[in-house]
């Protein structure tokens, strides 16, 4: 069943990806009238990429981890955090940030997006990659109130 699932939606994704990428909406992606693309610069068509690649490395991610449950994947993402955080460090160029501010980064990305991707990791190898996906976006909504609830902010 599984399997069907997983060909059924390759095969909506080709026709959707054939439809978006179809050679008659090209021309009209790239035109220089009121298209977004033509008015940003090179910078933020890159960070635009990034941002449309990270949401699909992250689905990828719980799908692997949904389907090799045994393996520790911890350590996998120690070793992702690591590696992003040095390519961070040679692309920011010169970095000027007090040892106070980088304490308060260092313990927030430590609990808040360390220990919240451990979390999802542990609980995705039993808990179906829909629901993880659906549980992920509940904080876009749930992060603001929690702001506003506990610290008033």
């Amino acid at each position: 069943m599984p399997i069907l699932t997983l060909r059924e939606g390759r095969d909506n994704l080709d026709i959707r990806m054939s439809l978006f990428c179809s050679p008659a909406s090209l021309p009209n992606s790239f035109s220089t009238k009121g298209s977004s693309i033509s008015i940003q610069s090179s910078e933020q068509f890159l960070g635009n990429i990034v941002a449309f690649i990270m949401p699909i490395s992250f689905a990828i991610l719980v799908v692997i981890v949904r389907m090799y449950p045994n393996v520790d994947m911890v350590p996998a993402q120690f070793i992702a955090g690591v590696i992003a955080a040095v390519i961070g460090f040679i692309f920011a160029g010169k970095l000027s940030i007090s040892p106070h501010d980088l304490f308060l980064a260092f313990l927030a990305g430590f609990f808040q997006i360390g220990f919240g991707f451990i979390l999802i990791t542990l609980g995705s190898q039993t808990t179906p990659a829909a629901i993880v996906g659906v549980l992920m976006l509940t904080e876009s909504v749930f992060g603001p109130l929690w702001a506003w609830f506990f610290i008033n902010e």
